[in-house]
């Protein structure tokens, strides 16, 4: 299965932790993953960066990301960055000219 990721829409930032979030999750916007490996690998990437970015700024309130699956659309949903709506679209299928 192939996916791409995506930004929905983005709420001002309130502080620099969501400025720096913000500008990673647009930074992978509209990024092709073609297989499950690199699906978790992605996942697990996104993860582990805004984790390190609540380090960097630890005055801030730190957030708690997770993945969340819809199982009606076959997305994946990142929760916990209430700011920014950050989407995994499955690509349901390709162009191939031929239609």
């Amino acid at each position: 299965m192939k996916y791409i990721s995506r930004i929905g829409h983005q709420l001002v930032n309130k502080n620099k932790l969501h400025k720096a979030v913000s500008t990673y999750l647009k930074s992978i916007d509209r990024m092709l993953i073609n297989d499950a490996k690199q699906l978790e690998q992605f996942k697990d990437q996104v993860l582990s960066k805004i984790l390190e970015l609540n380090t960097e700024h630890g005055r801030c309130k730190p957030l708690h990301p997770s993945w969340h699956e819809i199982s009606y659309d076959d997305d994946i949903y990142l929760s916990g960055v209430e700011f920014c709506l950050f989407h995994l679209h499955q690509v349901k299928q390709e162009f191939d000219g031929e239609k």
